[in-house]
Order: C-alpha cells, then structure tokens, then sequence
C-alpha cells in the first residue's frame, strides 16, 4: 500500500474515525509517517511460505519506478529493530534521511531519491 505523502491526513482521518467507533481507540495524536513531496510506502508484506525469492526486491522496484512515474521520491520508514529489511531498502538505493517515531517504535525514515 503505498500513496502521495500530501493525502496523508485525508487518508488517515477514515482509519482514525473506524478505531474510535469500533474499538474506542484515539489515534488523533499519531506522528506523521510521511509528508508531501514523496510517495510513501507504507505496507508490504510477503507471505513467509513465499520469502527469500526476489518477490519483496521486485514489489519494491516497481513501487519506486511508480513513485518516480509521478515525480516523487519514494520513501519509507523501517524499524530499527528490524535490521534485514533495513539492508533488503538500502541493498536497492533507499537511503537514509532521519529518525522517526511511529506507534512508539524506533524508525529510520529511508527516501530513494530521483534520478
């Protein structure tokens, strides 16, 4: 899942009004993830029977060829935690740009900048 930094907040105000209505739970003060000026990616998974075999590198290139289509950078946030996805970003030219905070999470903000 991946959109224009600039719609975060109109996208996000569905998922906040859906947590407080079905769950009661205030997500209003979330930290920013994304802002505008970069297309952000901010899900991918690959079932794990299906890891280790290029899918991940390949959705990747393609969500940063669709990023540069629009003019935009493309950009992400990874757990610091998680030091295998960081090298999956950087090993196709994510590089890093700041630390961040996301659901009380330690992350590094990646951008992979156009060419």
């Amino acid at each position: 899942v991946g959109y224009d930094g600039k719609d975060l907040h109109r996208l996000r105000r569905r998922f906040q009004e859906a947590a407080m209505a079905d769950w009661q739970m205030d997500y209003s003060n979330m930290d920013d993830e994304t802002a505008e000026g970069e297309f952000y990616l901010d899900s991918l998974a690959v079932y794990p029977h299906y890891r280790k075999r290029g899918i991940a590198s390949q959705l990747l290139n393609r969500f940063i060829e669709h990023a540069a289509s629009l003019g935009l950078p493309a950009a992400l946030l990874v757990d610091k935690g998680n030091p295998s996805a960081e090298r999956l970003y950087t090993s196709l030219g994510f590089e890093y740009c700041n630390d961040a905070t996301w659901g009380g999470h330690a992350m590094r903000h990646l951008l992979h900048k156009l060419k």
